[in-house]
């Protein structure tokens, strides 16, 4: 049977479903795009780079080849471990090798040591 919709309500619910539809499209194609970015061991930036690379060395009768791309399953690997493929989309329980932000650890640490009479800087 369905939804039954108001006929002076339906332009308004077709438009809704046109924008919603665009924006999934839309974020499938970033969704895609970092999917490849990640499997082929590139930045955006890097993209644009190696792809003039590979261009000029078409051009020469040469090969291109990025020599930080170590293989699809290696670079997935190397950026989200050895995990089962659906943990990568789970928060991670890893300590990162550096904290991003001054840990209270670091901050105490360096209070003591300022207060020795030696310098204390705090890494970010």
């Amino acid at each position: 049977m369905g939804i039954i919709v108001p006929r002076q309500s339906r332009g308004i619910v077709s438009f809704i479903f046109i924008i919603c539809c665009s924006v999934g499209i839309a974020v499938s194609f970033l969704f895609f795009w970092h999917v490849y970015l990640l499997v082929s061991c590139q930045t955006t930036i890097e993209f644009h780079g190696n792809r003039t690379r590979a261009r000029r060395a078409k051009k020469k009768g040469e090969l291109y080849i990025n020599a930080y791309d170590m293989g699809w399953k290696h670079n997935w690997q190397h950026v989200f471990g050895t995990q089962h493929v659906l943990f990568a989309i789970l928060p991670s329980l890893r300590e990162p090798p550096w904290p991003p932000i001054p840990s209270l650890k670091k901050a105490a640490a360096n209070e003591v040591s300022s207060s020795r009479g030696k310098t204390a800087h705090l890494s970010v």
